[in-house]
């Protein structure tokens, strides 16, 4: 049976990393500065109702142009979270409930910043990221098509689309010439180890693994002695300064890593 294979995974070094996104909680991801500076678009698959990493890459990139896609929210969807979160609010003031209050009242003002965040020349695109575009999904070779004119590595990629990154790996790979860096969450290692290490034998063609963090909202399996769950920053091997040696930190790396679950300790990643 096949192994994960870890020591892929050891990040190499990098320059100037920082961390954009939520500084505690779910949402922020570890990146290289000067990708985030030096990019033209921003293609940010998975939304949600949590976009905190592309606020702060629009704040350092006010240049960049975003496109965001996910078939799950809309403007209907953010309508109705708005009423339902005035009622919410109204209920737990009424019952001075504070931690519910403090809950509702983040997605009532994330209902609202989805109308001033998500306008031209910034868009969301409704529909599910696949290998093949359709009436109802789009792949990558057409987002990046959107992406126009085209320059060379003027993307930046980041991808959290809960399981379906291991369909759309083959498109993202052969985009390289366009793609300067992936910040991407990778699901389910414990049950996708062969489909994992093919996805980073696929982009380690081209990308250099430069910081990995694990979700600790997932478990931990002692089978695969790491997170089932991983945020993974890979940079285009063309924009790698230095000798591409592994870094030595033990990971998390205090100051720039934080818990996903900050109610629950950070896993420790094992690369041996």
């Amino acid at each position: 049976m096949e192994n994960l294979n870890r020591a892929a995974l050891r990040p190499v070094e990098c320059a100037r990393l920082v961390r954009l996104g939520r500084p505690d909680g779910d949402g922020g991801y570890v990146v290289p500065d000067d990708a985030v500076r030096s990019a033209r678009y921003l293609l940010s698959l998975g939304l949600s109702d949590e976009w905190s990493f592309d606020e702060d890459f629009l704040r350092a990139n006010p240049q960049a142009q975003l496109i965001g896609v996910d078939h799950t929210v809309g403007p209907l969807f953010f309508v109705g979270r708005f009423c339902a979160s005035l009622f919410k609010l109204l209920f737990y003031a009424l019952t001075f409930n504070r931690r519910k209050l403090r809950k509702w009242r983040r997605r009532l003002d994330a209902s609202v910043r989805y109308f001033s965040f998500f306008r031209p020349p910034h868009r969301h695109i409704m529909k599910r990221v696949a290998a093949t575009g359709g009436a109802s999904s789009v792949s990558v070779d057409a987002l990046l098509a959107l992406a126009q004119p085209a320059g060379r590595h003027d993307v930046f990629l980041k991808m959290d689309i809960e399981g379906g990154e291991y369909e759309v790996i083959p498109a993202v790979a052969a985009g390289h010439e366009r793609i300067s860096c992936i910040a991407a969450e990778f699901h389910d290692l414990d049950r996708e180890k062969v489909r994992f290490n093919e996805a980073l034998r696929k982009l380690g063609e081209h990308f250099a693994v430069v910081h990995v963090h694990g979700n600790n909202c997932k478990p931990y399996d002692a089978g695969i002695d790491f997170p089932t769950v991983i945020e993974i920053t890979l940079l285009n091997k063309a924009l790698l300064e230095g000798s591409s040696r592994p870094r030595k930190d033990r990971y998390p790396l205090p100051g720039l890593d934080a818990a996903n679950n900050p109610s629950k300790p950070d896993y420790a990643l094992n690369f041996d």
